[in-house]
């Protein structure tokens, strides 16, 4: 008998211990509260600080801006038949080519122009100078470069 009371007090002794554990144990932390994701920032069309530098004798590229981590800008088909925006005209950051750098329009008359907000594409602006290259099928290369605060 006395062996099997040694078990219930040790039983006992155990279930008091799971109680005081479960007492007194940290609550979980609240999760975070989430917030709705907000829309990207477009640049503001003004003057950049360090202005903006062109290169080539075609204007493709023109009112270049660096703001909010996005780089804007206008372009222009200086070419002498109809581009697509991606195919036909390719813009170019630091030589990589963005697919889709935000424009109003993907499809452009030769001498009409758009304005883009994110020449940048999925690309991160870099602190500094960031070269835009504009190259559309059968017109002259533009170049520009945008300083990055």
């Amino acid at each position: 008998m006395k062996n099997k009371n040694m078990y219930y007090l040790l039983a006992a002794v155990i279930i008091v211990i799971i109680i005081a554990v479960l007492l007194l144990r940290k609550p979980a932390p609240a999760a975070p509260e989430t917030q709705a994701p907000t829309a990207p920032e477009t640049p503001a069309v003004q003057a950049p600080e360090t202005p903006t530098t062109y290169e080539g004798e075609a204007n493709a590229i023109a009112n270049v801006v660096c703001a909010g981590g996005k780089i804007g800008g206008k372009l222009t088909n200086i070419g002498a038949t109809k581009v697509t925006i991606g195919n036909e005209l390719k813009v170019l950051l630091r030589g990589m080519v963005v697919k889709d750098p935000g424009c109003d329009k993907t499809a452009l008359e030769p001498g009409e122009s758009t304005t883009c907000t994110a020449m940048n594409g999925p690309f991160k602006v870099i602190s500094g100078q960031n070269e835009i290259v504009v190259r559309i099928t059968g017109a002259k290369e533009s170049q520009a470069t945008v300083t990055c605060e």
